[in-house]
């Protein structure tokens, strides 16, 4: 309810208790206490209704709700340690306003880009500030927390930005050791009174992969053995930031002027302990062995494309987009087209694919960068082989396809 008739959207369930004159419905998931009446029925979010729970626009961790029904209706009241407070203490609207300012208060403008070697040469990144979405005055510092393998100048730097203002601040970063962990920068503000929030936000990184022309069409069988698939990228990580304990996998791309090409070939020492079990368009293919891709072929859209395939030729798509709430949606009427060929061999699979780009509004030229990620998950060792890691569908977390 809060992704859809909070925000003024139809949503089925909500038509149903409408129809049937439900009173309260009450609700857990996003592990934070929230409320609002919509339609005459009052929607309640309790956070400790299992797993952890957070505190975020509430300023409430553990807590639990006292309801009373009488002549005069329903009665919700929060508790936490040593106070009872009302059923709207914190609404859904204070949850959208806490959610914009947590995406979108603190962010890296540019992604620093990363060397063939995992290397980042000295280069300046720029973080923005923004407190248009606060009505309080921040009066902090910006803080680096450093891993070894980075340098970041300066470290922190004295902040004071007015409520309802926008700022850019200059960082030199460098490094030469392992590429992750990352850098990670902090400040504080007042969300509302009694609750302040720490706003933290990881420096955005960029690796680069090549995609080079083809002047012929590829014939799509899986068996990537002609001479215009070159330059594989074989260096992984897993969700933690290291070396990925998947068996060996390269992935290729190419195109011409109307398509993009990708290929990928998955060595396995089991092939006899392959899963492939997935079939049909958009069948939860998740568990299976597959490759996937997050595509972002206009830059700076807010639009982006995540696809999946298997071994048995499925693939699993939806558009993705930019919410207000700076949290990603995600549209699975979406479908995209392909031509997918898989081969298997004794040691490895592999497969090729025919992307159309107009199906993503786009043109594929010489001289553009794309966004991308992409990965390779091998059930048998439960483990994914992430290109940037952590996975998300955020295309602010993506690396950078330079089209040839």
């Amino acid at each position: 309810w809060y992704e859809t008739a909070a925000k003024g959207k139809s949503d089925t369930l909500h038509a149903i208790f409408r129809e049937y004159k439900v009173d309260a419905v009450f609700t857990g998931h996003y592990h934070e206490y929230f409320s609002q009446e919509i339609e005459g029925i009052k929607y309640t979010s309790l956070g400790s209704s299992g797993g952890a729970t957070h505190k975020r626009a509430s300023a409430m961790e553990y807590h639990f709700a006292w309801v009373t029904v009488d002549a005069d209706g329903i009665h919700v009241a929060p508790i936490r340690m040593g106070s009872v407070l009302p059923w709207d203490e914190s609404t859904a609207h204070d949850k959208m306003a806490y959610d914009r300012l947590k995406h979108y208060g603190l962010i890296a403008e540019y992604a620093a880009e990363v060397d063939e070697d995992m290397s980042v040469p000295q280069q300046e990144v720029t973080v923005v500030l923004d407190n248009r979405l606060s009505s309080h005055d921040i009066e902090d510092s910006l803080r680096w927390e450093v891993p070894e393998n980075w340098l970041v100048k300066p470290q922190s730097m004295i902040v004071r930005l007015p409520s309802g203002q926008k700022q850019s601040y200059k960082f030199n970063v460098s490094s030469n050791g392992e590429l992750y962990p990352l850098p990670e920068v902090t400040t504080s503000l007042m969300f509302k009174p009694g609750n302040v929030i720490e706003l933290t936000n990881r420096m955005r990184i960029a690796r680069k992969a090549v995609c080079y022309p083809v002047t012929f069409e590829p014939v799509i069988d899986g068996n990537i053995s002609e001479a215009f698939w070159r330059e594989p990228v074989t260096r992984y990580y897993n969700s933690d930031g290291e070396t990925a304990e998947t068996d060996s996998t390269e992935f290729y791309f190419t195109h011409d002027d109307s398509n993009l090409y990708i290929a990928a070939r998955c060595f396995d020492r089991e092939m006899s302990e392959l899963t492939a079990t997935a079939t049909g368009h958009d069948a939860m293919l998740f568990g299976d062995d597959c490759i996937g891709l997050f595509i972002e072929p206009r830059f700076d859209s807010d639009t982006a494309y995540q696809i999946y395939f298997n071994p048995l030729n499925t693939a699993f798509d939806q558009k993705l987009s930019m919410g207000e709430d700076g949290w990603m949606d995600y549209d699975r009427n979406w479908d995209g087209k392909y031509d997918i060929g898989v081969h298997r061999d004794s040691d490895f699979w592999s497969i090729e694919v025919r992307i159309p780009v107009d199906q993503f509004g786009a043109k594929i030229e010489s001289g553009q960068n794309w966004r991308i990620n992409f990965r390779r998950k091998q059930p048998r060792l439960k483990t994914s082989a992430d290109w940037q890691t952590p996975i998300d569908y955020n295309p602010d977390s993506y690396g950078l396809l330079l089209i040839r």
